[in-house]
């Protein structure tokens, strides 16, 4: 009977703490953007549980398990040195890999998703999510603190835009709360059998039935309360505190979550998307200086200085191919872009000078077709489509000039582009054709939509106009959005349900539509400066707020020109005709010009070389790493080991009790109990008895339900009296112990009581 009601419990705890793990692991995997088979984390977290138990139980198996394992590498050492030393360092590089490429994941602002690595973060988040529930909940029965550490972690999630969270927490809470239950049942069972008459059988079935109710009135509560709750936007946060924080180290080491410093810019770091790698989504924007600029030469405002361009459109957010990139030198000319631009007749050269305050990034901005880099970097990365980017180990807060052709673009000339006229262009080129497609998940109503919106369009530059002012007149601006649900594509989801939107919305589905449509597009991030952010100084101040996202589309024989669907924004400053063209579209006033629209071109030399991302991630991870990660981990382990080995000695001591009879395991569980006391300040005096010790500390162990008479008159009757322990005693003394933890956790502190 003993035995199977103590496996029925096994079953009951794992079944709850393995639930406890699949939720903590799912809440995980949706702000990650990771994904695993369900049934496989839910197999993960038991046999995790399962093995745990036995160790724990019986912790020579592991020590016999890690013994066959390293016999068994030694037998395979001998017998092939080369394989063994080959496996060995395929995984080392594969574990390295992966610790790196998650690295990079948390940091960067432009990730992507490695399966094989994502698969291998989950399990050991898994694992170690098991381990952390198994110490508390098991070894030290403290519930409350696995309840706090999981809302504190699902919080954090929920705190930096993961709207689901709020279903995990209630999710959560209501399996802890029964776990709560359950645990505090099984700690009082003894307890109330020693008071004989107080326990029955009917005890589990009416204590879990009123933790059920409970937890189920909270839960039916929780699921009251406004489901339109937004992650907190702590905006002063992020403006003096994170700053602050940046400032004093991380510029070295990385960056914070949504915080833009030495990586890819991404407009997401300033508040324009609630979750991380997510359009979408209500934002706040930030007054904070980031930096100045000057710039040099004939050109209009708005500047647009572009940051990021991206042309892979995932349905949820924008990236780009990472094994494009090739390198410069400093001060050299004649960069090689994508694009044919030869029937453009007249260029403006413009300089940009940019005065880092409080932002740093890999990325070099620039107002187009840049020519000429001068920084103290050295050397520069760029790709055909546009970004340029230092290495990260020479991002510093040093200003940098980049020199740019700037096109003068007319409206006729675009509308009269013809295939004949403009034989340079080669829709074969790989990347055009990237700027082609759409997802495959992309809804038909998209493609049905656009095609009205284009239909009588005789010419591209027609479509993209038509696209630009069907979005700019029918989808008010507003920073006051929605996050985007679950499996719905952010195009679509603008277009067709939420209706309005800033920037980024605009720009997407012009993207879209326009590819749809034909049209070779890209989707840029960057900022936009105005008259009004001229300083006294003569430099414009950029700050967070400036902000924006636009499209630019290719014209044959003209290359790529900018467009401006966003409706808060003014459009395309049109002001003459180029001489000797007269025809323009029947809605573009006559004489028109497109002033500043920027182009790229094939017509230069190319200096570079290849990159040396031939992995098809962006750099060296192991340059990245600072040492102190390094360092920090390894305490951390060395702390992890600690606790563990002490852990292991305890068990070891009372298992060793457990095995012993009579007078010999009152002698053990006795000799025990005093050394816990004595880690707790109290101990037995040289002079003193046994009985002496309990009589004086009779009043402190009660406040920790522990009864000091009995158990001292058991002790004496056991050790002295040659009598045999029963298992209510045995029990009794193994209370007592955990009493004597309780004790030992309140004195010193819970990290004292651990390490």
């Amino acid at each position: 009977m003993r035995s199977r009601i103590t496996i029925i419990k096994c079953i009951i705890y794992c079944i709850l703490m393995s639930l406890i793990v699949y939720i903590l692991s799912n809440a995980f995997m949706g702000y990650m953007n990771f994904s695993m088979d369900h049934r496989i984390v839910m197999a993960i977290s038991a046999g995790s549980y399962m093995v745990l138990c036995i160790l724990f139980s019986y912790p020579i198996m592991g020590a016999i398990i890690a013994a066959l394992m390293l016999l068994s590498s030694l037998v395979f050492y001998i017998a092939n040195k080369k394989a063994f030393v080959f496996y060995a360092k395929f995984i080392y590089v594969e574990a390295k890999g992966c610790m790196a490429w998650f690295y990079e994941y948390l940091f960067s602002t432009m990730p992507h998703v490695n399966v094989l690595y994502s698969n291998i973060i989950m399990t050991v988040f898994i694992i170690l999510c098991m381990l952390a529930l198994f110490l508390i909940v098991v070894i030290w029965h403290n519930v409350v603190a696995a309840m706090i550490a999981g809302i504190f972690a699902i919080a954090f999630m929920w705190f930096f835009g993961y709207e689901k969270s709020f279903d995990y927490i209630q999710q959560f809470l209501f399996v802890s709360l029964v776990l709560l239950g359950f645990v505090q049942y099984d700690l009082k069972e003894t307890l109330w059998k020693l008071k004989k008459g107080v326990y029955s059988k009917k005890s589990v079935f009416v204590w879990m039935l009123c933790t059920l109710a409970f937890a189920f009135i909270i839960f039916t509560f929780a699921n009251f309360l406004p489901g339109e709750i937004k992650p907190v936007n702590f905006q002063w946060l992020n403006d003096n505190v994170f700053s602050r924080i940046y400032d004093m180290g991380f510029r070295e080491a990385g960056s914070m979550p949504n915080r833009g410093t030495n990586n890819v810019f991404s407009i997401g770091s300033f508040g324009y998307q609630e979750g991380p790698f997510k359009l979408g989504g209500a934002v706040k924007l930030s007054n904070r200086l980031l930096f100045k600029a000057k710039v040099e030469g004939n050109i209009k405002t708005p500047i647009y200085l572009r940051g990021a361009v991206r042309n892979v459109y995932t349905g949820i957010s924008w990236t780009r191919p990472r094994s494009s990139f090739k390198t410069a030198e400093n001060n050299s000319e004649g960069l090689n872009f994508s694009g044919d631009d030869s029937s453009v007749k007249d260029t403006e050269n413009v300089a940009l000078t940019v005065y880092p305050q409080s932002f740093t990034t890999v990325s070099i901005f620039n107002i187009w077709k840049p020519y000429k880099l001068e920084s103290n970097a050295g050397t520069y990365y760029f790709d055909e489509g546009g970004d340029i980017e230092l290495p990260r180990d020479k991002v510093s807060g040093n200003s940098y000039k980049v020199s740019s052709d700037v096109p003068v673009i007319y409206s006729d000339e675009l509308k009269t582009a013809n295939p004949i006229k403009l034989k340079q262009y080669n829709r074969e080129d790989d990347y055009i054709r990237e700027c082609l497609q759409v997802p495959d998940t992309l809804p038909e109503r998209v493609k049905s939509f656009t095609n009205d919106v284009v239909h009588g369009c005789k010419s591209d530059f027609e479509k993209a106009y038509a696209i630009q002012q069907y979005l700019r007149n029918n989808y008010p601006y507003t920073l006051d959005t929605s996050s985007l649900p679950e499996g719905r594509d952010f195009v679509d989801y603008f277009l067709f349900d939420e209706k309005k939107g800033y920037c980024t919305y605009y720009a997407s589905a012009m993207a879209i539509m326009s590819r749809i449509a034909g049209i070779p597009s890209r989707y840029v991030e960057g900022f936009i400066i105005e008259d009004e952010d001229m300083g006294d100084d003569g430099l414009y101040k950029v700050t967070a707020a400036k902000a924006h996202a636009w499209v630019e589309l290719y014209f044959q024989g003209y290359g790529w020109v900018r467009f401006e669907p966003t409706a808060s924004y003014d459009g395309a400053d049109y002001a003459r005709s180029y001489e000797g063209i007269s025809e323009v579209a029947p809605y573009v006033e006559n004489n028109d010009i497109i002033q500043d629209v920027p182009v790229t071109g094939k017509n230069q030399k190319d200096r570079m070389q290849d990159n040396p991302y031939d992995n098809g991630l962006e750099g060296d991870y192991s340059k990245q790493i600072p040492i102190y990660v390094y360092i920090i981990l390894a305490l951390i382990t060395l702390l992890i080991l600690r606790i563990l080995i002490k852990l292991y000695k305890a068990a070891k001591d009372v298992k060793k009790a457990d095995n012993l009879q009579g007078g010999y395991a009152a002698s053990q569980y006795f000799h025990i109990f005093e050394r816990k006391l004595k880690a707790g300040g109290i101990a037995r005096n040289p002079d003193e008895t046994p009985n002496e010790f309990g009589t004086r500390i009779k009043d402190l162990m009660e406040n920790y339900g522990i009864n000091m008479t009995n158990m001292m008159n058991a002790f004496g009757r056991i050790r002295f009296g040659n009598e045999s322990m029963d298992e209510g005693e045995r029990k009794m003394f193994k209370i007592s112990l955990k009493a004597a933890d309780r004790l030992i956790k309140d004195r010193k502190g819970i990290v004292k009581y651990m390490v």
